[in-house]
């Protein structure tokens, strides 16, 4: 929820401090205003505890390939959209509502299921007490078949927009659908590479602090080793890569 509260301060923000057109919607420019606040706020603030608890959970291989996601182009893409969609929900603009979450869906390499918004037989409207009341026409793209699903309330926004687009949640989906459900064995510790330990290295120095010392850099990456079920003798054996 932190990147999605960061949106909406964000929304709030830039209208309290810039001149918006004569409907109160922000501009194009405002809402990618909004929207690089918000990546850099993902970036800074959601990025690392997510990446610190799949090592922690023994995905480690997984936490370097969601690392590689998020620098994608499309990923960008799609968390500055769905950044748009939450802000406007926010300031109860059902249209920039309508084309930062459609945007988002579609970004290329984000939440990629087949499916594509129509988007001219989709309409959202904010009633005065703030609810909302829509419909959102899906397209699949493989046999051209459409269906609808409605929006009856805030609730149904908060679970489309944070509960299935939220970057986090996109990349748990997706890296369901491409790599398989997950069972106790694909959660199991996986050996660690060189390439790993120095990533988990990296992660214990920034997680030590800028003026940390090399003691106390060891001691955060043994814990973060044992937190994934290593440590002296198991999947973490070994001494502390030497950064070339």
């Amino acid at each position: 929820m932190g990147s999605v509260q960061s949106a909406q301060r964000g929304a709030l923000s830039v209208l309290s401090n810039e001149r918006t057109p004569g409907n109160g919607r922000p501009t194009p420019e405002q809402y990618q205003t909004i929207a690089t606040a918000a990546e850099e706020d993902f970036r800074q603030r959601r990025m690392l505890p997510y990446v610190e608890h799949l090592m922690r959970t023994g995905r480690v291989q997984e936490a370097m390939r969601f690392e590689e996601w998020v620098n994608e182009r499309g990923t960008r893409e799609g968390i500055r959209a769905w950044a748009r969609g939450m802000a406007a929900a926010q300031i109860r603009d059902a249209d920039g509502l309508i084309q930062g979450l459609a945007d988002a869906y579609e970004a290329p390499g984000y939440y990629d299921d087949g499916l594509s918004v129509i988007r001219d037989e989709t309409s959202i409207e904010f009633s005065r007490g703030g609810d909302v009341r829509g419909i959102i026409t899906f397209r699949d793209n493989a046999t051209g078949r459409t269906f609808q699903r409605e929006i009856d309330s805030m609730r149904d926004v908060i679970a489309m927009g944070v509960g299935t687009l939220a970057p986090e949640n996109v990349w748990e989906t997706m890296y369901s659908h491409t790599f398989g459900e997950r069972s106790p064995a694909a959660n199991a510790p996986e050996p660690l590479s060189n390439t790993e330990r120095i990533r988990l290295l990296d992660l214990a120095t920034e997680t030590a602090g800028i003026n940390a010392t090399p003691e106390q850099i060891e001691t955060q990456y043994q814990r973060l080793l044992q937190s994934m079920g290593g440590g002296a003798s198991g999947i973490g054996a070994g001494r502390v890569p030497v950064m070339p």
